[in-house]
C-alpha cells in the first residue's frame, strides 16, 4: 500500500509532512508519497467550530438526520477540497433537495414511470436516434474521461458538479422530447426516447456511486443494471446498455 498516490493531510500539519517526513522516509530509503495534499477547515454558519462554541458537528449525527448519501454528496458538492468551507444546515437540506431529490430523482421517477405505464414496465426498443438523442447520450458516455482529471487533481466539487450539470441536460431533453405525449402521437419515438434516457441515466449513475453509493445502486437495481456491470470502464461501453425487454 505504500507509497500513497496522494498523502491527504491537514494544513496545519503540512510542514511535518511535506518537510520532516519526507526526510525521514528519504533517510531511511522509503520511497516518497506521490504528492501532498492539504485540506481546509470546515466552520459551521459562518463561525469557527468548536467545543467551547458547541457547534461541533457530529457526522453521525448528519447521517442519522438527513441520510448518508446526502451527507455524502453535500460534504463533496459543497466544499471546494483544500479551502476552507462553511456547513449550513439549511444550505444542506436545500441543496439535496434541489440536485437529488427534485433533479436526478425527479429526472428517473419521470422515465421509470412511462416505461412502467406505457411499456408494460419492460425497457423499450431504440429506433432511429435524431441529433438530439446522439447528443445527450455522446455528454454521458464521455462523462468519465471528462471527469476524470478533477479527480486527479482532488477537485471533487467539479466532478459532482459535471454530474449535476448532465442531469440538468437530461432533464431539458425530457422536456422537449416529452415522451407523454408522444404516446399519442408516435408511439415508436416515445420508446426510443425513454430508451435513450435510461442509458444516459445508467451511465450518469454509475458515474455517481462514489458519491451517493446507496442510491446509485437502487437505482441502477430499477432499471436492471448487472452488478458486473457497473465499473467507470462501463460508462462508455455501449454494449453495456440494458437490454430491450429488462423489467424495471
Amino acid at each position: 500500500m505504500w507509497p500513497p498516490t496522494v498523502q491527504v493531510v491537514g494544513k496545519d500539519i503540512l510542514r511535518f509532512h511535506a518537510v520532516y517526513w519526507p526526510a525521514m522516509l528519504m533517510s531511511a530509503g522509503i520511497e516518497l508519497p506521490e504528492r501532498i495534499f492539504a485540506h481546509g477547515w470546515w466552520t459551521r454558519n459562518g463561525e469557527k467550530i468548536s467545543k467551547s462554541l458547541g457547534n461541533v458537528i457530529d457526522p453521525f449525527e448528519l447521517v442519522d438526520d438527513y441520510g448518508k448519501d446526502q451527507t455524502r454528496f453535500f460534504l463533496m458538492a459543497e466544499s471546494r477540497f483544500g479551502a476552507d468551507a462553511d456547513f449550513d444546515d439549511a444550505r444542506m437540506v436545500e441543496k439535496c433537495n434541489a440536485a437529488l431529490a427534485n433533479s436526478y430523482g425527479n429526472l428517473v421517477q419521470r422515465t421509470l414511470s412511462q416505461i412502467y405505464k406505457n411499456c408494460d414496465g419492460k425497457i423499450p426498443a431504440r429506433g432511429d436516434l435524431t441529433d438530439a438523442d446522439r447528443e445527450i447520450l455522446e455528454k454521458c458516455a464521455g462523462c468519465y474521461e471528462d471527469t476524470k482529471g478533477f479527480v486527479d487533481s482532488q477537485e471533487i466539487h467539479n466532478y459532482v458538479g459535471h454530474l449535476l450539470s448532465l442531469i440538468r441536460d437530461l432533464n431539458a431533453y425530457i422536456d422537449m422530447q416529452e415522451p407523454w405525449k408522444l404516446k399519442k402521437t408516435d408511439f415508436a419515438r416515445m420508446e426510443t426516447v425513454l430508451n435513450v434516457l435510461v442509458d444516459a441515466i445508467r451511465r450518469v449513475t454509475i458515474a455517481f456511486q462514489p458519491v451517493i453509493p446507496d442510491s446509485s445502486g437502487k437505482i441502477l437495481d430499477q432499471m436492471g443494471v448487472p452488478e458486473g456491470d457497473r465499473m467507470m470502464k462501463d460508462i462508455a461501453n455501449d454494449d453495456k446498455a440494458v437490454a430491450e425487454g429488462t423489467e424495471i
